[in-house]
């Protein structure tokens, strides 16, 4: 079953009707190419011949009334007369609309899902279909690695199908098997070839993997090249492996799109283990879950309008500006590192879905704000380290406290047994909170009470001191405990 067919199976029959059957409203965008794009013999021969008539045929009829390029990044997106049919609760890590450009911000509103996935989840599929395709190495590479973090059934495979049905994408650029190694991975965008072979045509391609898991458990086999090959793929179209049975190649230009289900950032650092550490993780966009839970339903009609790719470059004093930022931002003790490099690649991906030929200023504003707002979520969504289990567990209580009395001090107390479980604004009572967030059944409670009496050994939480009793004896033990450090308020 191709993908395209799993997204239509997943909507009403009712709606699906709708797409298959109904006339597209005239306020939705027209397809910029006249006839049956299936009948097409390369999609991508005809992107380029079609360019200009694709830009005018957008200019005319915008998805979202955002597709001039003096588009205001810090302006918020403009709204088509559908509202969002859910709204979801605000939260820290929100994506801010002036780290959203043009063409994508709004499309990113069409899909009706929470906006930070929203977004992240277009930046993937439109980069799934190429870009500057006519280049062997364009720089900035405009390819982009993105997960979309959530729990259970919070609507991360929603989302992504979404971004997938909206762009029009099927099976020439899907890949949705799982790779279970270098080799796995070549034959999925090329194959066996002679030894002497490099004439492979390039082509475009979005792994989207709706359990992410599953890929990361592959990548942290021992001895396995899985990582390596995720991060030549991201630098580079051509790949080739070889051994006893013969060399296998590919030349792809690769972007990726995974749900990644974990409860909350410690679940993060697991998933995203030691073994990835060493280079793919920090290649990775991390779009954070609402703050809320999202309550979505299956009613989304698709708007299918293909947006093709338009060839786009950047200019010199772009770069330099891009630089100069990063040069402050590094003086002043909070450097970008890696998402500078990413910030480049959105601005490349974002100036092409508003069919600009070179990246604005204006739009590399937007790509460094998208870069400082992952700073935001890296410090909170961190991989996993090479430590002893009891250093992990340390952690996870303690930043339990700490959420504990940051949600106390906001009026939205943590609850358990229909109490709060902190006291006066600063005491935690350890048995709710361990109750609340089932640790004995996670790490074990002989482990989790021996933490308990090393954090007190070494002073970083302190026990309850209970005065004595109307007949002088003193309670042997109160079961509250506070954090020391910046979190005393004595």
């Amino acid at each position: 079953m191709s993908a395209m067919e799993h997204i239509l199976r997943t909507i009403p029959l009712a709606a699906r009707r709708k797409v298959v059957e109904m006339p597209a409203p005239e306020t939705k965008p027209i397809v910029a190419i006249e006839g049956n794009l299936d009948n097409l013999p390369d999609p991508r021969v005809v992107r380029e011949a079609a360019s200009a008539q694709i830009a005018a045929a957008n200019a005319r009829n915008p998805i979202p009334a955002i597709s001039d390029p003096d588009y205001d990044a810090d302006a918020p997106p403009v709204i088509r007369n559908t509202p969002r049919t859910q709204d979801v609760e605000a939260g820290p890590l929100d994506i801010p609309t002036s780290a959203m450009y043009g063409w994508l911000a709004g499309a990113a509103q069409e899909l009706h899902s929470p906006l930070a996935w929203a977004y992240c989840a277009l930046l993937a599929a439109y980069a799934g279909q190429g870009i500057n395709m006519g280049q062997a190495s364009p720089n900035p590479r405009p390819t982009v690695y993105v997960t979309l973090i959530g729990g259970y059934g919070s609507g991360k495979s929603v989302t992504m199908d979404r971004a997938v049905a909206l762009l029009g994408l099927d099976e020439r650029i899907l890949r949705c098997d799982t790779q279970g190694s270098d080799r796995g991975f070549v034959n999925s965008f090329g194959g066996k070839v002679k030894s002497d072979d490099d004439s492979l045509p390039l082509t475009a391609h979005l792994i989207l993997h709706d359990e992410q898991l599953a890929t990361m458990k592959k990548i942290a086999i021992k001895g396995s090249n899985l990582q390596q090959t995720y991060c030549t793929a991201w630098s580079k179209d051509k790949y080739a492996t070889t051994d006893k049975q013969g060399r296998y190649a590919m030349n792809a230009r690769i972007s990726y799109l995974g749900g990644l289900m974990v409860a909350d950032p410690t679940d993060f650092g697991d998933a995203f283990g030691v073994e990835t550490a060493a280079g793919l993780a920090d290649r990775f966009i991390i779009a954070p879950p609402p703050a809320g839970r999202w309550k979505f339903d299956h009613a989304w009609v698709p708007p299918v309008s293909p947006r093709y790719p338009a060839n786009v470059s950047m200019p010199l004093d772009v770069r330099r500006h891009l630089e100069r930022v990063s040069d402050e931002l590094q003086a002043s003790g909070n450097p970008l590192g890696r998402l500078a490099e990413i910030a480049a690649r959105v601005a490349m991906i974002t100036a092409s879905a508003n069919q600009e030929e070179q990246v604005s200023i204006a739009c590399m504003d937007a790509a460094i704000e998208f870069a400082r707002w992952q700073q935001r979520v890296r410090a909170e969504y961190t991989v996993g380290e090479a430590e002893h289990p009891d250093a992990r567990l340390e952690q996870i209580i303690i930043k339990a406290m700490k959420d504990a009395l940051i949600a106390d001090r906001d009026g939205k107390p943590h609850l358990c047994e229909g109490k709060n479980i902190v006291r006066d604004g600063r005491w935690i009572s350890w048995r709710l909170m361990a109750k609340k967030h089932t640790w004995g059944r996670k790490h074990g409670s002989t482990n989790i009470e021996r933490i308990r009496r090393a954090l007190v050994t070494t002073r970083q939480i302190e026990e309850f001191d209970a005065p004595p009793t109307n007949k002088g004896e003193r309670p042997q033990g109160t079961n509250e405990y506070r954090l020391k450090g910046k979190w005393d308020v004595d």
